[in-house]
């Protein structure tokens, strides 16, 4: 049988995500597999899919994505719902970084989706990170996290992945065991969706006069939802990853996070999850 073409996908609107794909990518170059990335919040990434996921190649997909609302991101889930059905031997390894507040079901979610798309899960991760919103607080949540402990441990998960494949016969798991939330949380995920999670955003606001038509919004938007005319302009996709805010040099991009740091610092007393590395192997 053929050596498997790894392929590392997802989409990271604070970094963390990237920072542990890049783990996962030296940890796979480490060992002479053959590995490629997609990066899920580039525009056109479907052609460079299309290019990788060719007919009847031997597939491990490593799928990452941050917690938003509990769930994956929508890039993330419009990966899930491009994917194609696989003509060779796939594998998956869907991966979530979560801001220190809950893991939510993301995890649980991407592997049912994987599964039903005919892939078989050989392994996943869920890691604490820093909070995406809390970026201006002097203690945002998460702080330092993914740390190098962490990065550790999913190296592991890799080394796992890769020793079953070399034995012929990866253990694998089923998506039933990312089903470990309680059901407070279940029923919160429920009841949550980024739609709604918009609802509870402070808002942008917007200093014209700051503006340098820099197009640094425009150009790291995950979700392509930015236009210049001439000045930034968002469309319906927005998923309020704040990354646009963060990320201006000018200062001209801004929101008040204080509301919805005071929010998310009572849900994380309120669901005191470990924070903890979960690895599935």
């Amino acid at each position: 049988m053929n050596a498997p073409q790894h392929i590392v996908a997802y989409c990271s609107p604070a970094g963390s995500t990237a920072e542990l794909a890049e783990v996962i990518e030296q940890e796979l170059t480490g060992h002479k597999a053959a590995v490629s990335t997609l990066n899920l919040g580039n525009p056109g990434w479907e052609g460079r899919a299309r290019e990788l996921i060719a007919p009847g190649v031997n597939l491990v997909l490593w799928l990452g994505s941050p917690v938003y609302a509990l769930h994956p991101v929508p890039p993330v889930e419009a990966f899930l719902g491009w994917l194609p059905d696989p003509t060779g031997r796939a594998l998956a390894v869907p991966f979530v970084t979560w801001g220190s507040v809950t893991s939510g079901t993301a995890l649980w979610e991407m592997g049912r989706a994987l599964e039903a798309n005919g892939f078989q899960l050989a392994g996943a991760a869920a890691v604490p990170a820093r909070h995406s919103s809390l970026w201006q607080s002097e203690q945002p949540l998460g702080a330092g996290r993914p740390d190098a402990t962490d990065k550790t441990e999913l190296a592991g998960l890799v080394r796992r992945v890769l020793s079953g494949l070399s034995n012929g016969a990866p253990s694998g798991i089923s998506s039933e065991v990312l089903d470990y939330q309680p059901e407070t949380v279940k029923e919160f995920a429920r009841e949550l969706d980024i739609e709604k999670a918009k609802q509870n955003h402070p808002g942008y606001r917007f200093d014209q006069d700051l503006c340098t038509q820099c197009g640094i919004c425009r150009d790291n938007c995950p979700a392509g939802a930015i236009s210049l005319d001439p000045f930034p302009v968002r469309d319906e996709n927005c998923f309020v990853c704040n990354t646009c805010a963060s990320l201006c040099p000018e200062g001209a991009m801004s929101l008040d996070t204080s509301g919805m740091e005071k929010r998310l610092r009572g849900l994380q007393e309120r669901f005191r999850e470990e924070q903890t590395v979960r690895l599935f192997s």
